[in-house]
C-alpha cells in the first residue's frame, strides 16, 4: 500500500496563509455591510423622524446645530463639538448619511427638548466620529475593490492624510488646559481617527483589499527558498492586520447595535452608554487576540502555526505601527 505523499512545507505554509486572508476577508466584508446596514437604517428609520425635528428647530448647518446644542457651554467645548462633527464630515464627505442629521437625531428628543450636559453633548460628538470612521474605511475597502490597483495607492494616501490631519487638529484641542473630562472625549476620538490611518497602512502591506488584490499568494511562481521567506513574510503581515482588522469589525458592530437605538425608546440609555463607556471597542489588544485565537483552535482549517509570530510578537508590531501612527 503506497500511502499518499505529504503535502510539503511550502504546501502548508501557504494552506496556512490562505486561512489568514480568508479570514481578514471575511472581517472587512463584515465591516462593509454593518456600514450598509447603518446607511440603510438611518435613510429609512433616522431620517424621517429627524427631517420634521430638524424643520422645529431650523437646524441647516453645523454653526446652527453647535448654537443650538452648545447653549451656554464654555467657547472652548462648544469650538471642541463643532470640530468633532466638522471631523466626522470631513471622514466621509458627501456620504449617505447626514451628519447633521445622525447628531441631531442624537441630541434632540421628539418634544424638541435637548441635553444640557457637556459631558453628553461632546460624547455624542465623539460617537459621530466614530461612525464616520467605519463608513470611511468601508468607503475604502469598495474603492479598493471597484477600482482598480491603479487608483488605490491614491486613494490609501489621500484617506491616511485625512485620517492624519483629522487626529491632529482634534488634539489641539484636547491639549488646552481646560476641563479634564472634556479633553478627554475629544482625546479618544483624535486617537480613534488615526487608528484610520493604522488600519488603511496594515493593509497596504497584505494588497489594500486583500479579496482582490493579493500579491502574496503569487509566492508559488518562486523558488523553494525564496518561496519559504515569503510565505513567512506574508503570514506574519497577515497576523498583525489581522489583529487591527478585528478591532474595526468590533467597532463597526458596537457603533451599528447603538446607532438602532437612537429613534427609538431606548435613545436615552444609548446616551447614557456613549457617555460613560459602555459602548466602545476597547482596544484591548492583549483580549482581541486571545479571541482570534481561541477561534483559530477551533478551526479544521488551522492546522500550521511552526513560522506564526507569537501572539506577544503581533500585539507589539501593532502598537508599534500604531505609535508611530498617533504620534
Amino acid at each position: 500500500m503506497v500511502l499518499p505523499a505529504l503535502p510539503s512545507l511550502n504546501e502548508r505554509r501557504s494552506r496556512h496563509l490562505q486561512y489568514l486572508v480568508d479570514g481578514i476577508a471575511k472581517m472587512q466584508e463584515d465591516i462593509s455591510k454593518y456600514a450598509e446596514r447603518m446607511d440603510k437604517y438611518h435613510s429609512e428609520e433616522i431620517s424621517p423622524v429627524v427631517n420634521k425635528l430638524l424643520g422645529k428647530q431650523e437646524i441647516d448647518s453645523i454653526d446652527v446645530l453647535t448654537a443650538k446644542t452648545t447653549n451656554g457651554f464654555s467657547l472652548d467645548d462648544m469650538h471642541r463639538f463643532k470640530k468633532l462633527i466638522e471631523m466626522a464630515k470631513n471622514l466621509v464627505d458627501n456620504d449617505s448619511i447626514n451628519w447633521e442629521q445622525f447628531v441631531a437625531g442624537l441630541l434632540f428628543r421628539p418634544d424638541g427638548g435637548r441635553l444640557l450636559n457637556t459631558k453628553q453633548v461632546l460624547a455624542v460628538g465623539r460617537f459621530t466620529v466614530r461612525a464616520s470612521g467605519i463608513q470611511a474605511i468601508a468607503r475604502f475597502f469598495r474603492t479598493a475593490q471597484f477600482q482598480g490597483t491603479t487608483s488605490i495607492p491614491a486613494v490609501t494616501e489621500k484617506l491616511i492624510s485625512i485620517a492624519n490631519e483629522n487626529a491632529k487638529a482634534l488634539r489641539k484641542f484636547s491639549d488646552q488646559e481646560t476641563v479634564a473630562a472634556s479633553n478627554e472625549v475629544v482625546s479618544k476620538a483624535a486617537d480613534e481617527t488615526a487608528r484610520i490611518a493604522v488600519c488603511v497602512k496594515l493593509l497596504t502591506a497584505i494588497g489594500y483589499h486583500i479579496t482582490m488584490v493579493i500579491p502574496m499568494l503569487e509566492i508559488i511562481q518562486f523558488d523553494s527558498r525564496e518561496q519559504k521567506e515569503k510565505s513567512i513574510e506574508a503570514i506574519h503581515n497577515c497576523q498583525t492586520a489581522r489583529l487591527y482588522i478585528a478591532y474595526f469589525a468590533a467597532e463597526a458592530k458596537d457603533i451599528f447595535q447603538h446607532s438602532k437605538e437612537a429613534a427609538s425608546k431606548l435613545r436615552d440609555e444609548l446616551i447614557h452608554n456613549i457617555t460613560y463607556g459602555t459602548s466602545g471597542t476597547v482596544n484591548d489588544w492583549n483580549n482581541i487576540q486571545d479571541i482570534l485565537v481561541s477561534e483559530d483552535k477551533k478551526s479544521p482549517s488551522f492546522d500550521y502555526v511552526d513560522d506564526d509570530l507569537t501572539s506577544s510578537d503581533v500585539i507589539r508590531l501593532v502598537e508599534m505601527v500604531e505609535k508611530e501612527c498617533l504620534a
